[in-house]
């Protein structure tokens, strides 16, 4: 299946489910490495993400990516979501394109910017199973969004697989 589909149906918790913003959070330290993921953990809490930093060709930081296991979620047709995708863009992103995430070759599924904070655009979507296994088989997530052109952020997904089995689900907060 593809994974703008996948994402796609499960886009419909997006409303309803809401992950820390980047610029809200407490104190994060860094608790793992696996590859080029590292895990990230709000002090003194099991709450933790994976993260990794995309450079641009200057080789300065150009997108933070986040993922956070969840568990309880999931979507209206009954799909579990494991697991909440937070992607942090430079200011100045061309809104309307949002952020594209392509794994390997596939296809690109859109994400929606959600807001801009004085440190970036947040983008972001709940995964679904399927989604994930698509990351723990690839080798590099493509992401992209325009400033003046198009610019593509390569992540590796070394490590993926590790670093996302480490994390503990989180329990879907209630409404």
């Amino acid at each position: 299946m593809k994974l703008l589909s996948t994402l796609a149906a499960a886009a419909m918790l997006a409303a309803g489910f809401s992950t820390t913003s980047l610029a809200q959070q407490q104190k994060e330290v860094e608790t793992a490495t696996h590859g080029d993921w590292a895990v990230r953990c709000l002090e003194g809490t099991e709450d933790c993400r994976i993260v990794q930093v995309g450079k641009n060709a200057s080789g300065k930081d150009a997108l933070l990516v986040s993922i956070q296991r969840i568990s309880g979620a999931k979507t209206q047709n009954g799909t579990e979501i494991p697991a909440a995708l937070q992607v942090q863009a430079p200011l100045g992103v061309l809104i309307p394109y949002g952020v594209r995430l392509r794994i390997d070759e596939g296809e690109p599924a859109p994400l929606n910017i959600t807001r801009c904070l004085p440190i970036g655009c947040v983008a972001g979507a709940p995964m679904t199973g399927e989604a994930v296994d698509l990351m723990k088989k690839g080798s590099t997530a493509n992401f992209a969004y325009v400033l003046q052109n198009e610019t593509v952020i390569k992540i590796s997904l070394k490590g993926f697989t590790r670093a996302y089995d480490s994390l503990k689900p989180l329990a879907r907060p209630t409404q």
